[in-house]
């Protein structure tokens, strides 16, 4: 099972209050909002909640968008919920250069700005828990909490990891039948899980539109 939707299920499967309130899957696209940053990035953000709670932001992980933390959002609905789809995802910007941590970081930090938001939670899933905590480094001011899922500090995968073997090896248009893809993209069906299929069947075809 993929990582990302690995952590959902488990932090679904501790909050069984969810269960009640599912967020509209096929209406989750419109709920986004352009958002146009000083240094000309786009990036596409859900707001929820209470507009006047304590600002959080989550931050998704690598082919991941903001629909990934819909399982969520009902137990947080007391706060101020910022979703962006961060650059090279969903609805965001897809420019050709450049993807590295600290752009990531600094789109963040425009966001914030554009937003007025001056410090928040900041929550973030794999690649948006290393842009976590790489946004705290440069700005803790800016920071009130942080929660890191499936994070590490482990230094980055070499040229002969599985993933990076996989992911570079892909050219565009991507071969939807390919391994690697179909690996990436999956679900064991030995697993048993509380997840909407709509919010699965969503999560992969989004996915796989990540250039």
């Amino acid at each position: 099972m993929r990582a990302s939707l690995a952590c959902i299920i488990a932090l679904v499967a501790a909050a069984p209050t969810l269960a009640a309130e599912k967020i509209n899957q096929p209406e989750w696209a419109s709920r986004k909002k352009i958002m146009r940053l000083d240094n000309r990035q786009i990036l596409a953000v859900v707001e929820y909640g209470n507009p006047r709670g304590k600002p959080v932001i989550l931050l998704h992980g690598l082919t991941d968008t903001s629909r990934s933390w819909t399982q969520l959002l009902p137990a947080l609905s007391e706060f101020r919920v910022v979703i962006p789809d961060q650059r090279g995802h969903g609805a965001a910007a897809k420019p050709e250069c450049c993807y590295s941590l600290d752009d990531y970081a600094y789109d963040l930090k425009l966001l914030m700005d554009a937003m007025k938001i001056e410090r928040a939670a900041i929550a973030g899933h794999s690649l948006g828990s290393l842009v976590a905590m790489e946004f705290a480094a440069t700005h803790p001011d800016r920071v009130e909490r942080l929660v890191l899922a499936g994070s590490t500090g482990k230094a980055p995968a070499t040229a002969d990891d599985w993933m990076a073997q996989g992911a570079l090896a892909m050219r565009e248009p991507i071969d939807q039948t390919g391994e690697f893809i179909n690996a990436w993209f999956s679900v064991d069906g030995a697993v048993k899980t509380p997840v909407d299929p709509a919010f699965l069947d969503h999560v992969f075809r989004e996915g796989r539109q990540v250039p």
